[in-house]
C-alpha cells in the first residue's frame, strides 16, 4: 500500500467475569463503519480467562463477505492483555459483512458486523503485473518501480547520516528516518528472527526453548514501524526466517540453520511449530506486507520443504502476496520473483555493465528480478553515491528493481583484503539522486519494453525502454567520469511520428537544455543528438500529435505578385492542409497550424520536409512568408526540383546558411558560382517574403522585393526525380505561411 492505512478498531470486551459467555449465533453484536478501499479494519475480541499459551490455546478467525458475495477467511492473533485481533484490508468497494469467533478452552465468543468500503486513499498492495512479466504494480494498476532499502535498526535506532571514520555510530528514531527517506525510496525490507538478531533481524521468538510463544514488544514495535512506513508511501518485503546458512552455522529456535533433518525437512519434529509461526506472522503483518521472503541467504533448504512453506503462506495469506526466498531458486515454483544479493568490489564505472549482464541472465526465467541486497564489499568504503545512482538507473532500465542494505550510521574506510561487507551509505546525496529517479519514473507506462539503440559510441553505453507513445533513454559515460563526453548522434528504433525530447540530469532531475521537437517521419529509427555529459544522462521522449501552435506571427512584408506567365497550382490552406498528409519529413519535426507550417530541428540538428502531395517536374515558382525562431537558428531555405532525398538533390536556395553567414544557391550539393552573398542575413523572429524561381533554367531569388541573385543553369534539373519542393532549416524552428506554388501557364503540374 502506498499510503497510511485508515484504520478502525472494533473490540468487544467479553467474558469479563472469566466465565464463558454463550451467545446465540442469531444474536451477534453488530457494528457498522466506513473504511476506504485498501484501508485497514481491525476486529477485536477479548477474554480474561487464564490460558496456558494464548498464542495457541485460543484461536480467533473471521469471515468477510464481499459486495460480490465472495467469502474471505482471515486468521486472527493474540495481541496481548487478553485481546485477540483480526486485521483485514478490503479491496472491493461496497457493503461488506463479517462474522468473527474466538474459541478455546472455556472461551467461545462471537461478533458480527458490517462496514462500507469507500473510495481509496492509497494504491493498495503490490502484485506481479499481468501487463509486463518483469514489473510489479499496485492493486490500483499504477506501475511500481522499486527503489528499496534495508536498514540496520529497523524498529528502533535506525542508522542514519553517520560521521566518517571511527566516529560514533549514529542512529535516529523511526519517525525521523521515515521523513528523511520519504520520496527517496518506495520499498523497505525487514528481517524477522526466530530466536536470533543476527543480520539486524527483529526477533519474534525471544526464548528459543519456547518456539510457540512470540515477543509482543517487538511485534508491537513492528506494527508501529509499518504504520509509519505507510504514511511515507513505503511498500514492504518481510523475511520470515533470518538464516544466513550460506555463511554461518547458527542455532535458531527451530534448530541449526544447516540442519536438513530436524529443521529444514518435511519430517522435522517441529514442522507444525514452524507452520504455526508462519500463520502468526501472516495473521499479524499481512495487512502491511507486500512481498514474503521465506529465508534470507539460505543455501541448504530442500525444494520440497520450501514448497511446503510456500503453500502454508499461500493458504494463510488472504491477499495472495508474492512469495520468494533467498538465495533464489529462479526456476522453482515457490519463487514468484527472483531476489539476488550482490556486494561488489568493482569501481563505479564498471557496475552498470555488471548489473546489466546479471539482470539479463536472471530475466531469462521470465520473472520479476528484484535485488533484495546490494552494496560494497569491505575492501571499499560504503560511501559510493555515484555507484548507487548508476545501480538504480541500470536496474530500472533493464526492467529490474534495486534495494540496498543500508549501513549509514558511519562512513567506513576501505579495508584491503576484507571479505566482509561495508554495505551502502545512503546519505543526502543518494537521497537526492533517488528522488530524481523516482520522479522521472513515476508516471511512466508499465508496458515499456527494451528498444533498439543504434550507436557505435566508445564514450557511453545506452539503454532504451518504450511503448507506442513514451520512450526513455539512459546513458552511462563508462569510459571516463572526469571529462565530459562529446556530443554524439544515436538512433532509436521507436517508429515514425512526432516527438518531444527532454534531457534530464539523473543526479538532480534538473532539465538539461531546452525541449526539442523532432520527428521520425516515416522511418523506424529516430535520430537524436546526445548532448555532452559527465557521468550519466537520462532522456524522456514523448510522442505528440502536432507541434505547439505559433503564438505570435510577425507582420508580413508586402506581396511580390507573380506575372501572368505564372499560374497558381497549390497553396498552403489555412483550414485543410495537414502536415502528415501533404508533407514527408526527412529530419526534424513538422506540423501545420492555421496555415503556418512549422519545421523544427534540434539545437544542433537539421530539419527538412518534402511536399509529397504536389509535384512540379519543370519550371516552378515558390512564394512564401517565412521566419526563424531560436537563438542559434539558421537556414530559411527552400529547395526546388528536388528528389525524394530533398536538399542534396535539387536547387537549394540558402538564406542565412552556415550560422547565418551566407546566402547562396546550391545545385545538387555544389554551390553555384556568382550566387554567394555574405551581406544578406536574416533577423531572428522577423518575417521575410521569399520568392524563388526556376524559369526554364533561369534561377532567381528575391527577398522582400529585392533580387538577391540571378543565374542561368545550362542543364536545368527537371523531370522525374527533380519534381519536388522542400524546406530546410538548422538548429531552430522555421515557420512558413502564405505558401503559394506556381508553374508556367503553358506547363502542367503533377498531382
Amino acid at each position: 500500500m502506498s499510503a497510511k492505512h485508515a484504520s478502525i478498531l472494533m473490540t468487544l470486551l467479553l467474558n469479563i467475569s472469566g466465565l464463558p459467555i454463550a451467545r446465540a449465533a442469531s444474536e451477534p453484536a453488530v457494528h457498522a463503519a466506513e473504511i476506504s478501499q485498501y484501508g485497514l479494519i481491525e476486529i477485536g475480541l477479548a477474554s480474561r480467562r487464564d490460558l496456558g499459551n494464548p498464542f495457541s490455546d485460543a484461536m480467533m478467525r473471521a469471515e468477510f463477505m464481499s459486495p460480490a458475495g465472495v467469502r474471505i477467511a482471515v486468521d486472527g492473533f493474540f495481541a496481548g492483555e487478553g485481546r485477540w485481533l483480526v486485521r483485514f484490508v478490503p479491496r472491493e468497494r461496497g457493503a461488506w459483512t463479517y462474522t468473527a469467533e474466538l474459541s478455546g478452552p472455556g472461551v467461545s465468543e462471537l461478533t458480527a458486523g458490517s462496514f462500507t468500503c469507500t473510495e481509496p486513499v492509497s494504491d493498495g498492495f503490490l502484485r506481479l503485473s499481468p501487463r509486463n512479466p518483469f514489473r510489479m504494480e499496485y492493486d490500483s494498476g499504477r506501475p511500481f518501480y522499486p527503489l528499496g532499502v534495508q536498514t540496520g535498526g529497523t524498529i528502533r535506532g535506525v542508522d542514519f547520516d553517520g560521521p566518517p571514520g571511527s566516529g560514533e555510530y549514529r542512529t535516529v528514531d523511526v519517525e525521523e528516518w521515515c521523513e528523511a527517506f520519504r520520496g527517496a525510496v518506495n520499498l523497505v525490507r525487514v528481517q524477522l528472527g526466530t530466536g536470533t538478531t543476527a543480520g539486524c533481524a527483529v526477533d519474534l521468538i525471544p526464548d528459543r526453548t519456547q518456539p510457540d510463544r512470540y515477543g509482543l514488544e517487538n511485534a508491537e514495535a513492528l506494527d508501529r514501524m509499518y504504520e509509519l512506513h505507510r504514511r511515507c508511501g513505503f511498500s514492504e518485503m518481510a523475511i520470515l526466517f533470518q538464516d544466513m546458512s550460506a555463511f554461518t552455522r547458527d542455532e535458531h529456535a527451530f534448530g541449526a540453520v544447516r540442519d536438513v533433518i530436524d529443521f529444514k525437512s518435511l519430517q522435522a519434529p517441529n514442522l507444525a511449530l514452524q507452520e504455526r509461526y508462519i500463520r502468526y506472522v501472516v495473521a499479524r503483518f499481512a495487512c502491511y506486507v507486500d512481498i514474503w521472503e521465506i529465508f534470507n541467504e539460505d543455501s541448504f533448504a530442500p525444494d520440497d520443504y520450501l514448497q511446503h512453506l510456500y503453500d502454508v503462506i499461500r493458504e494463510a495469506d488472504p491477499y495472495d502476496h508474492p512469495i520468494t526466498t533467498n538465495f533464489s531458486r529462479p526456476a522453482a515454483a515457490y519463487c514468484d520473483l527472483i531476489v539476488p544479493h550482490q556486494y561488489v568490489v568493482t569501481p563505479d564505472r564498471e557496475v552498470e555493465a555488471l548489473l546489466a549482464t546479471q539482470i539479463g541472465a536472471l530475466k531469462s526465467y521470465g520473472k520479476v528480478v528484484q535485488y533484495s541486497e546490494f552494496g560494497n564489499k569491505g575492501s571499499l568504503s560504503n560511501v559510493d553515491p555515484v555507484k548507487w545512482r548508476l545501480a538504480v538507473w541500470t536496474s530500472f532500465m533493464n526492467e529490474a528493481g534495486m534495494l540496498f542494505w543500508s549501513m549509514s550510521g558511519r562512513q567506513t574506510v576501505p579495508k584491503p583484503g576484507s571479505q566482509g561487507n561495508s554495505n551502502a551509505y545512503l546519505g543526502p546525496d543518494s537521497r537526492t539522486h533517488f528522488r530524481a529517479m523516482l520522479a522521472f519514473a513515476r508516471d511512466l507506462p508499465i508496458g515499456m519494453r527494451p528498444k533498439s539503440v543504434e550507436t557505435h559510441s566508445r564514450q557511453f553505453r545506452a539503454y532504451c525502454l518504450g511503448d507506442s507513445d513514451t520512450t526513455v533513454l539512459y546513458l552511462h559515460h563508462y569510459s571516463d567520469h572526469d571529462l565530459p563526453t562529446e556530443p554524439e548522434p544515436i538512433r532509436l528504433q521507436i517508429g515514425p511520428g512526432h516527438y518531444r525530447v527532454r534531457w534530464i540530469d539523473p543526479a538532480s532531475g534538473a532539465p538539461i537544455g531546452p525541449e526539442a521537437l523532432i520527428t521520425g517521419c516515416s522511418q523506424q529509427y529516430l535520430a537524436v543528438t546526445v548532448p555532452a555529459f559527465a557521468i550519466d544522462l537520462a532522456c524522456r521522449i514523448d510522442r505528440v500529435a502536432e507541434l505547439p501552435a505559433v503564438i505570435a506571427i510577425p507582420p508580413p512584408p508586402p506581396e511580390d505578385p507573380a506575372t501572368s506567365r505564372w499560374r497558381r497550382t497549390w497553396s498552403l490552406d489555412a483550414t485543410e492542409s495537414r502536415a502528415d498528409r501533404d508533407w514527408f519529413t526527412i529530419e526534424g519535426m513538422l506540423d501545420a497550424h492555421a496555415g503556418v507550417l512549422q519545421l523544427s530541428a534540434e539545437a544542433n540538428g537539421e530539419g527538412e520536409a518534402v511536399l509529397r502531395s504536389h509535384r512540379t517536374p519543370a519550371s516552378v515558382r515558390v512564394e512564401f512568408v517565412g521566419w526563424l525562431l531560436g537563438e542559434h537558428a539558421c537556414d530559411l531555405d527552400v529547395v526546388l526540383n528536388a528528389g525524394a532525398r530533398g536538399s542534396g538533390s535539387g536547387y537549394l536556395f540558402q538564406f542565412g546558411g552556415k550560422g547565418n553567414t551566407v546566402t547562396r544557391l546550391v545545385r545538387s550539393g555544389i554551390p553555384m558560382a556568382s550566387t554567394e552573398r555574405s551581406d544578406v542575413r536574416f533577423e531572428a523572429g522577423k518575417a521575410y517574403r521569399v520568392v524563388v524561381e526556376n524559369d526554364r533554367g533561369a534561377l532567381r531569388m528575391r527577398v522582400d522585393g529585392h533580387e538577391i541573385f540571378s543565374v542561368v543553369d545550362a542543364e536545368p534539373l527537371t523531370g522525374a526525380g527533380h519534381d519536388r519542393i522542400s524546406f530546410y532549416t538548422f538548429g531552430g524552428i522555421m515557420c512558413v505561411k502564405d505558401l503559394v506554388i506556381h508553374v508556367l501557364a503553358e506547363e502542367t503540374a503533377l498531382p
